[in-house]
């Protein structure tokens, strides 16, 4: 049976300089996620914090 994926929204192209990119990419390894789910949870865990999205 194939994998279920989530659901995909509308993207967005960000522009990061090389220092942050190369963060980036370790931190989403070390997490093991891909970069594009570890820029997702850090999103959401701001915008949850700060009342923009439920909790």
């Amino acid at each position: 049976m194939p994998k279920a994926s989530a659901p995909k929204g509308p993207g967005i192209t960000l522009r990061l300089s090389q220092e942050v990119r190369d963060a980036l990419e370790k931190a989403s390894a070390d997490d093991g996620r891909p970069m594009a789910h570890y820029v997702e949870r850090v999103l959401l865990a701001d915008l949850k914090e700060k009342g923009y999205l439920p909790k």
